[in-house]
């Protein structure tokens, strides 16, 4: 299960389906699509339909990037 802010940028529980994880990154195969925007952080205090503000990482991005092609390993 994921969070995801929805288009009116309230926070949704997402089932998804996880093929395989290796170190920390996990291989999501169903559940979410293109375009979805994942919580990626721990969220401590989090609860379904609230209001969220989102921050886009792009030195995360690059990295999950790098490992999904396999240029970090």
């Amino acid at each position: 299960e994921v969070y995801l802010i929805g288009e009116d940028d309230r926070l949704y529980r997402q089932q998804v389906v996880v093929e395989f994880q290796q170190r920390g990154i996990a291989a999501i195969s169903a559940g979410i699509s293109e375009g979805d925007r994942v919580i990626l952080d721990d969220l401590a205090y989090a609860i379904a339909g609230m209001r969220v503000i989102a921050g886009h990482y792009q030195e995360l991005q690059n990295e999950l990037l790098n490992t999904a092609k396999g240029s970090s390993l």
